[in-house]
């Protein structure tokens, strides 16, 4: 039997404007507690602050450490160290985080540590850049130049980028588990230096409060398209708007969120050919976004980079949305059989799939209702489970 009682999750912040696994923390952090765990949520804030999420029964206490101390690795370890006493388990919420807990436990810390890898920070200085092999061969010239701060703090954070070369390989390799959100996260942490033995893939999980259980599948006149999510280059709403010239029948295409790539994004839908609708709905409010989902036939995910797990992905297959993802992250691995996948950076490809669902509304129907039931897949409840599981494992390791 394990002891485990108190988990103690260790997070850059907890900020529920910020959508992402902002909310996924939030959610675990609820289930955990749920289940009779006491949860505290110690927060370093790096590089946000806190913006907490109401009516919880989880504890968040501010630590806010700064970006500087990145680079001092003390007195974040000294977090783990104070905490020590207090936690039967540490769930690290960030890879930036987890080398600093494998500083800990190679130092003689005793408390386990389990990380969730959400994303590339360990060793990552601008993922829009990430072309699927490059993490193999990244060097610390190349972070360098492939970071788009300015040469100011390019420089400062040269020995971010040094650690991020070797050190944080080593100090990473000293965490006792993580769990990698999809498989193709799992292997580029492989192929970064991470033990593949000590990576199990635990999945994100959808919001069972995110929408009702009356799931419609009508069809509207026109294909009601939509994307959710920032606009910035990595993301590939470029390709997912150059889809509108080659389609058949004009669709209407709904693009939720805001980013640096807007004005330019704009610019091109300006040049439409078939009279399909583009609208930029701009950034819009978690609990408001539903009806876009609830609107829409299908929910086009276009990514040119490894994105590990998509929220939004759960969120349209929850919402009865018929799916088109690429295969370039985890994407694809989420919506298995029932969505559809293509090549990266393939407008016709993606305007041949609006077509087929256009004209067979059979074909539309039986799709979004394969989606929800790959979605119940990822049930919180299944998830929670198998996070609860590898804990124990390592704390009675």
């Amino acid at each position: 039997m394990s002891n485990l009682e108190s988990i103690t999750i260790i997070a850059n912040k907890i900020n529920k404007s910020k959508g992402g696994s902002n909310f996924s923390l939030d959610l675990i952090a609820r289930k955990l507690v749920d289940q009779g765990y006491e949860v505290n949520v110690v927060t370093l804030n790096l590089s946000a602050e806190n913006n907490l999420f109401t009516d919880r029964e989880y504890s968040v206490h501010r630590r806010s450490v700064g970006k500087h101390t990145l680079l001092t690795t003390k007195q974040i370890v000294n977090i783990f160290d104070d905490w020590e006493s207090k936690s039967d388990v540490y769930h690290v919420f960030s890879p930036l985080i987890a080398p600093y807990a494998g500083k800990y436990r190679k130092s003689g810390g005793t408390t386990p540590v389990l990380c969730r890898l959400n994303q590339y920070s360990m060793f990552c200085s601008n993922v829009a850049k990430m072309d699927g092999e490059c993490h193999q061969n990244c060097t610390m010239i190349d972070r360098i130049r492939h970071s788009d701060d300015s040469i100011k703090n390019q420089v400062l954070k040269i020995p971010l980028f040094g650690l991020q070369s070797d050190v944080f390989r080593d100090w990473g390799n000293h965490v006792d588990k993580y769990y990698a959100v999809s498989p193709r996260v799992q292997e580029i942490y492989s192929e970064y230096g991470i033990d593949r033995s000590r990576i199990k893939v635990i999945p994100n999980f959808y919001n069972p409060d995110f929408t009702d259980s009356n799931t419609s599948f009508d069809s509207n006149d026109q294909l009601n398209v939509l994307y959710v999510g920032r606009l910035s280059r990595e993301k590939g709403v470029e390709t997912l708007i150059r889809s509108t010239n080659h389609t058949t029948e004009p669709i209407v295409l709904n693009i939720v969120g805001e980013g640096d790539e807007k004005e330019r994004l704009e610019k091109i839908a300006q040049m439409n050919k078939n009279q399909s609708t583009i609208n930029f709905q701009g950034f819009v409010e978690n609990n408001e976004v539903r009806k876009f989902y609830e609107a829409a036939d299908v929910f086009v995910h276009p990514a040119i980079w490894p994105e590990p797990f998509s929220r939004t992905v759960l969120e349209a297959m929850q919402s009865g949305c018929a799916m088109i993802v690429t295969n370039t992250g985890g994407s694809s691995w989420a919506v298995g059989e029932a969505g559809e996948v293509v090549e990266p950076r393939n407008p016709k490809a993606i305007a041949t799939l609006f077509d087929s669902f256009g004209s067979n509304e059979s074909k539309l129907k039986e799709s979004k209702q394969q989606c929800v039931e790959r979605c119940g897949e990822f049930h919180p409840n299944n998830v929670i489970s198998m996070m609860v599981k590898l804990k124990n494992k390592i704390v009675i390791k």
